[in-house]
């Protein structure tokens, strides 16, 4: 919640934009190239850029591993970590489409970026 409030505020300061792929992959460049996992374990170019809208109502397709037993599986042998705060563990494929499901996962790194603070 309070990662929403403070992606709003931004908004409503002209900082952020809603509705901005671009935006969001300038603030987040490891977003522009992120591929989408298939059920069968293979990856796939995603279809559309990734909005701060998306990221806050977690349609963007990130995830977690504990929620995603195919994601799991993708990050095997070594596996991800997605709380060692390393932006390489957090980012991982898509778990679908941007804009084409809802899964929870990470949002905190677009306001990081445009206000120096986390």
């Amino acid at each position: 919640m309070i990662t929403g409030v403070a992606c709003m505020q931004l908004v409503e300061q002209g900082k952020l934009s809603l509705d901005d792929p671009a935006q969001v992959e300038s603030l987040c460049p490891e977003l522009k190239n992120v591929k989408v996992l298939q059920s069968d374990g293979s990856l796939v170019a995603k279809k559309k850029g990734i909005s701060l809208r998306m990221l806050l109502t977690h349609t963007s397709g990130l995830g977690y591993t504990f929620f995603h037993e195919g994601l799991r599986d993708h990050g095997k042998p070594i596996g991800f970590d997605e709380f060692s705060g390393h932006l390489s563990d957090m980012i991982q494929p898509l778990v679908h489409q941007p804009g084409e499901g809802w899964q929870y996962g990470v949002t905190l790194r677009p306001i990081k970026r445009p206000t120096g603070r986390c």
